[in-house]
C-alpha cells in the first residue's frame, strides 16, 4: 500500500471523472463512490476488494438476498424517533471524569430528549446512554429487499455496465468500482430496512463521505440529511471543494442536504467548490465539547507542543526524533510535549521512540487540548485541526511545510493565514523572536458561538 498525496489523487479524479455521464444514471450520480474506488486503486488498497454478486444476473442476486432473508426471520427494526443521530463515539472528559460526546453533546442538549434516537457507529465507546449500536443495525440488514432496494440495485447494475463500457478505467480500477458499488448498496439496504418502519425527519452525522448508501436511503425515505462539521475542511480535500466537473451532477451525488459549519471561514472554503449552494451550507457556531470559550491564559513554560495526527506516526516520529536532538543540544531548558490523536492506532511507535527521552513527554486524551495549549509557548503540527484550535491562544502557531504526503494540505494552512511556516531543518524556538509581517486569521471567523435557535430552526424548516 502506498500513500499518494492529495494533489495526485485529485488530479486522477479530475482526469477520470471529467465526464459525469460515465458514473451517473438518470436518477443518481455515483461520483463519490467512484472516487473511493479510484483512490483505493491508486494506493493499492486490496483490503477494500469485497466479495460481491454484482456481476451476476439480477434475478440471481434477488435469489441470493432472499435466501439471506430466510435466516433473519423475526428480527424487527427498532422504532426510531423523529431525529436520528449517527454517533461516531469520540468523547472528551468533563472535569469530574465523565465522558461526553465530542460533537453531539451540545446538539442533543438543544433537542427534546424524547425526540432523539442515537446509533453508535463505532465498535465501542465510553459514552453512556446510547440506546442503539452496530448490532442493532446489523440485525435488520438481511430483511427481504424492499421495492426501494430493488430499484437502487438496478441503478447500481446500470452504472456498473456504463463504467465497463466507457474505456475510462483500467482492470484494477474496475474491480474497485464494482466493490465500492457493492458497499454502497449494502449501506443503502441496511438503512432502508433500519428506518423503514419509523417516521424519521432529520438525521445528523459527521462525515458524508463513505456514507453514500446511508444518505441515499435516508433521502429515499424523505429524511433531511444534515452533516455536522467534524474537523478541518481544506481546498485540497478529496470530498469537499469540488472542481467544476462535479457541478452538473452534484445535486444527485449523495451529498447531504445541509452542511453545518463552525464559522464563516469554513463556509467560504466550501462554497469555493461546486458541490453545495449558499443555502445548503449554514453557520451554526461551535457545538463541540472541546470548544474553547475562556481566553484567559495561565503561566507558559518553555514548552513546544506538537499535536500529532492519526495514521501519520512514521512522519511525526521521524521529525520529533530529529527535532528533539537539536533542541536538547541548543535549548536544553526546553521540553517537547507531544499530544497524540485521540484515535491514534500506532501509539507504540511513539512510546518505543520516546519512552526514555529526557525532553519529550507523550500525552493523550487525559489532557485537554486547550489546557495543553495554555501551558506552551509554541504549537506545531502539519495540517491538523489543532492549528485552527490554537488561534486565539497566546502562542506561536507553526505548520511544518514541504514534508509528508500531506504537504499540499499544509500549504493551504499557510495560504489561509492559520499558522506560520516552518521547514524541517528550522529551529522553531528561534522563530519566537521573528517579526512576522502579517497577522493570522481571527478566531471569530473560525469558531462562532453556538447558535441554538438557528440550529433548531434548520431542523424544523
Amino acid at each position: 500500500m502506498r500513500v499518494a498525496p492529495f494533489s495526485e489523487i485529485n488530479e486522477l479524479f479530475g482526469r477520470k471523472l471529467d465526464d459525469p455521464s460515465v458514473y451517473s444514471t438518470e436518477n443518481y450520480s455515483f461520483l463519490k463512490v467512484f472516487q473511493h474506488a479510484l483512490s483505493y486503486s491508486l494506493n493499492e488498497v486490496d483490503s477494500k476488494l469485497i466479495k460481491n454478486y454484482l456481476h451476476l444476473p439480477l434475478w440471481l442476486i434477488h435469489l441470493i438476498y432472499k435466501l439471506k432473508a430466510l435466516k433473519n426471520k423475526g428480527k424487527q427494526a427498532p422504532k426510531l424517533k423523529s431525529t436520528l443521530i449517527i454517533e461516531g463515539g469520540r468523547h472528551v472528559l468533563k472535569a469530574d471524569g465523565t465522558p461526553v460526546s465530542s460533537y453531539f453533546d451540545k446538539i442533543k442538549s438543544a433537542l427534546p430528549s424524547d425526540d432523539v434516537s442515537t446509533v453508535l457507529a463505532a465498535p465501542s465507546s465510553l459514552l453512556k446512554g446510547i440506546e442503539l449500536n452496530q448490532a442493532d443495525l446489523e440485525a435488520v440488514r438481511n430483511h427481504p429487499l424492499t421495492a426501494r432496494s430493488k430499484a437502487m440495485l438496478r441503478e447500481v447494475k446500470k452504472v456498473l455496465r456504463k463504467s465497463r463500457a466507457s474505456n475510462k478505467f483500467k482492470g484494477p480500477e474496475l474491480e474497485q468500482i464494482q466493490s465500492q458499488l457493492h458497499i454502497f448498496f449494502e449501506g443503502f439496504r441496511l438503512f432502508d430496512n433500519f428506518i423503514g418502519t419509523s417516521k424519521v425527519k432529520n438525521c445528523l452525522f459527521e462525515n458524508h463521505y463513505h456514507r453514500e448508501g446511508m444518505i441515499a436511503a435516508l433521502k429515499a425515505h424523505g429524511v433531511k440529511t444534515i452533516e455536522i462539521q467534524h474537523g478541518l475542511i481544506a481546498r485540497n480535500d478529496l470530498y469537499y471543494v469540488y472542481d467544476k466537473y462535479a457541478a452538473t451532477s452534484a445535486n444527485k451525488a449523495f451529498f447531504p442536504d445541509v452542511l453545518l459549519t463552525y464559522g464563516s471561514y469554513w463556509r467560504d472554503v466550501v462554497l469555493a467548490g461546486h458541490e453545495h449552494t449558499s443555502e445548503s451550507v449554514q453557520i451554526v457556531g461551535d457545538y463541540t465539547s472541546f470548544a474553547w470559550l475562556n481566553v484567559e491564559e495561565g503561566h507558559r513554560g518553555k514548552i513546544l507542543l506538537i499535536t500529532a495526527q492519526k495514521n501519520m506516526a512514521d512522519d511525526y516520529v521521524r521529525y520529533i526524533d530529529d527535532l528533539s536532538a537539536r533542541v536538547e543540544n541548543s535549548h536544553p531548558d526546553w521540553k517537547i510535549t507531544v499530544k497524540l490523536h485521540p484515535k491514534e492506532p500506532q501509539i507504540e511507535k511513539y512510546t518505543e521512540a520516546f519512552a526514555h527521552s529526557k525532553i519529550v513527554d507523550l500525552i493523550g486524551n487525559e489532557t485537554g487540548l486547550h489546557d495543553a495549549m495554555s501551558k506552551a509557548k509554541i504549537h506545531l503540527s502539519i495540517y491538523s485541526t489543532t492549528l485552527y484550535d490554537a488561534i486565539g491562544h497566546d502562542l506561536l502557531n507553526l505548520s511544518l511545510q514541504a514534508y509528508s504526503s500531506s504537504a499540499d494540505y499544509a500549504a493551504d494552512i499557510i495560504k489561509d493565514k492559520i499558522a506560520y511556516p516552518l521547514l524541517f531543518e528550522d529551529d522553531p524556538i528561534a522563530l519566537l523572536d521573528k517579526n512576522w509581517d502579517y497577522p493570522l486569521t481571527q478566531r471569530s471567523e473560525l469558531y462562532a458561538e453556538f447558535d441554538r435557535e438557528k440550529f433548531l430552526g434548520l431542523l424544523n424548516s
